[in-house]
């Protein structure tokens, strides 16, 4: 039997985010995308790239629910963790930026 700590649940968790996204209940994305979070970070460790995921989809619900200063803590954080994996010239980099630009600048 799978734990409620263990990754498969985080990986759940996350599929249930994008449901939630898609009809629009960005609170609801926010309390389960924030558990796959924990258990990715416990399981990963905080650098992991599944880490910079789920923040990345954190911080657009966050954006969504119109709090701009949790989704620039979420995305600076995604941000961070995807330069230290992949560097600076990544694509994934570049989906971040992106993400901050569309919170900020509309």
């Amino acid at each position: 039997a799978l734990g409620s700590g263990h990754i498969c649940i985080a990986e759940i968790l996350m599929s249930l985010g994008d449901v939630y996204a898609a009809v629009g209940n960005w609170q609801r994305q926010v309390e389960v995308l924030r558990r796959a979070c924990v258990i990715i970070e416990k399981e990963c460790g905080a650098d992991h790239p599944d880490v910079a995921e789920v923040l990345l989809r954190l911080g657009e619900a966050y954006r969504e629910r119109g709090d701009l200063e949790q989704c620039k803590d979420c995305l600076d954080q995604a941000l961070r963790v995807r330069e230290r994996n992949h560097g600076s010239d990544d694509l994934g980099v570049a989906e971040v930026l992106a993400a901050l630009a569309a919170a900020f600048h509309g």
